[in-house]
């Protein structure tokens, strides 16, 4: 293994770097810091199914006639972002799964032998859109839209709280490579909601009280200016996250265990292709 560090092979960004390319099919499946699969596996599947349950049970409370969002519950960004966060999370267990089960056991080390590597690719494409967007939902409600008193606490700490925690639990406890290219996926999210925002306003939608926009600080109607101007901010917003954030989380987590923890790096020269023939990609837990 060569031994230079790992926190300094910073190159300069390529076109290619917009991809979902280049790296171990180990990233998916392990943590950054050695931790044995079933741990990792239990951790998983204990978030996966508390988010899962949860959001079923107020989707069920709140769209049943009488219920507090009805048919809009799907036209707000915290519930974007939650059930972003959700099937990233599924996608996440999955891949374990099969790893666990069937990858680790018949010895398959290298990318060109992985099945299913597709569910990779998006298991790291929904993360970067999920990270950056989580944070921002959590920054952007409690910074701006909060009001004490409207909504139920338990839902606050839910649905604008816990999905920026565990953006920042990801962030530290995954392997995954967070690239700054990357910053498109999120940008593409966030700017798919202002689009649609802005076409539910047009066709004349309102919120499950009549009022003729989505949020307040959002009302086209009343204020066109401001509110395109809010929703380019917020856009331009979830990618100054992704890169101030969630890439420099990703370049602090690199260096500190570089340092700390050098056998924390069993592929070290996963971020890029063209270091690929430096030696054979291994899977380990």
């Amino acid at each position: 293994m060569s031994t230079r560090s790992r926190s300094c092979t910073c190159s300069r960004p390529k076109c290619s770097d917009f991809g979902l390319g280049g790296v171990s099919p180990s990233v998916y499946v392990t943590t950054q810091c050695p931790m044995h699969c079933g741990v990792y596996l239990a951790y998983r599947l204990l978030i996966t199914l508390y988010l899962l349950g949860y959001f079923l049970y107020l989707f069920i409370v709140s769209v049943r006639p009488g219920g507090e969002y009805g048919g809009y519950f799907f036209i707000y960004l915290t519930h974007w972002g939650y059930i972003l966060m959700l099937v990233y999370q599924i996608c996440a267990l999955w891949n374990i799964i099969v790893y666990a089960a069937f990858m680790k056991p018949a010895g398959w080390t290298s990318d060109d032998d992985v099945p299913w590597y597709f569910f990779h690719r998006g298991q790291w494409m929904l993360f970067n859109m999920y990270a950056s967007v989580a944070i921002l939902v959590s920054i952007l409600y409690w910074g701006a839209l909060y009001v004490p008193g409207t909504n139920d606490l338990y839902y606050d700490i839910n649905f604008h709280t816990l999905n920026g925690i565990v953006a920042l639990i990801e962030i530290f406890l995954s392997a995954t490579i967070i690239r700054i290219l990357h910053f498109i996926y999120p940008f593409m999210f966030a700017a798919a909601y202002v689009v649609f925002a802005g076409i539910y306003y047009a066709v004349g939608g309102t919120d499950q009280k009549g009022n003729p926009y989505i949020y307040s600080v959002l009302d086209f109607g009343a204020s066109l200016g401001f509110a395109a101007g809010l929703s380019v901010v917020a856009v331009v917003a979830v990618v100054i996250i992704h890169i101030l954030i969630v890439w420099g989380l990703h370049k602090l987590k690199v260096l500190v265990f570089d340092r700390c923890c050098p056998s924390c790096f069993p592929n070290e020269n996963v971020e890029n292709r063209d270091l690929e023939m430096e030696g054979e990609f291994q899977l380990k837990v």
